[in-house]
């Protein structure tokens, strides 16, 4: 079957016409600010009606929930430290606006799910600044050192902080300290308690318990990386975690890799 010369010049025009959209919108990418921020290595930190997100450059976002005097305060703390607040609760936007808008959308489709769902701030003014500054600039760290870790069983299953102790220890952290919570938590959180993210996703890698979440909590008092609050949704008998076939859909398909 022979093609006619008007379809193959229709091909070549639909052709031409994709590759200078494809090329357009790749330099329109690489010289948006939001990217540039990015590729600089400094992180893009918005502030919306939640609170603030802060986006860096290695396929990680943390989100912090501050309303009120906090809000404020978190405002200085970034400006303090030399980042630009771009602020998305503003209802007229410029081209300029809209475009990082697209962008930033386009990138959060391409990252895996943030290390950390939510940070708590603690209303020291200088706790929180010292969280800040870890959050803009995580500190390198090696990751063949073991996490210190405390494990409280928050649930009403017998044993369960036990079994767990087993399963991080397996896993080369060091726990040391298991016992029970005074109150009773309806989900399983890992807290971060020195500002260190990656650490707290170790514990909730190693864990495998899938509805987990991870907070960031600074507590200057513990001796800890991480503290785990173990709720029944933490089911650590039956099948081993590693071959949880439901986790390793949700590595896959939604990003939490290793």
């Amino acid at each position: 079957m022979e093609f006619t010369h008007s379809l193959v010049q229709t091909e070549r025009r639909l052709a031409v016409a994709a590759a200078c959209v494809l090329f357009l919108s790749g330099l329109i990418e690489f010289f948006s600010p939001f990217s540039q921020t990015l590729r600089s290595g400094r992180p893009w930190v918005i502030e919306n009606k939640n609170g603030f997100s802060v986006v860096h450059v290695g396929s990680q976002e943390e989100k912090i929930s501050a309303h009120g005097p906090q809000r404020r305060e978190m405002e200085e703390i970034f400006r303090g430290l030399g980042i630009e607040v771009h602020d998305w609760r503003l209802s007229s936007q410029t081209f300029s606006g809209d475009l990082n808008r697209f962008l930033f959308w386009m990138k959060m489709r391409t990252l895996r799910l943030g290390q950390v769902d939510w940070v708590s701030l603690s209303g020291n003014s200088k706790t929180d600044q010292e969280l800040a500054a870890k959050l803009l600039y995580p500190p390198i760290t090696d990751s063949s050192l073991s996490v210190v870790t405390e494990i409280m069983n928050a649930s009403q299953i017998p044993g369960l902080a036990t079994q767990a102790e087993k399963v991080l220890r397996l896993n080369g952290m060091d726990v040391v300290g298991v016992g029970n919570s005074k109150a009773v938590f309806p989900r399983t959180v890992v807290y971060d308690r020195t500002g260190n993210p990656k650490a707290a996703w170790r514990v909730w890698r190693a864990l495998g318990c899938l509805d987990a979440r991870e907070e960031t909590l600074v507590d200057s008092k513990d001796l800890v990386d991480v503290s785990v609050f173990l709720a029944a949704d933490c089911d650590l008998s039956g099948t081993p975690q590693n071959l949880n076939l439901k986790r390793i859909w949700r590595n896959i398909f939604l990003g939490k890799g290793a």
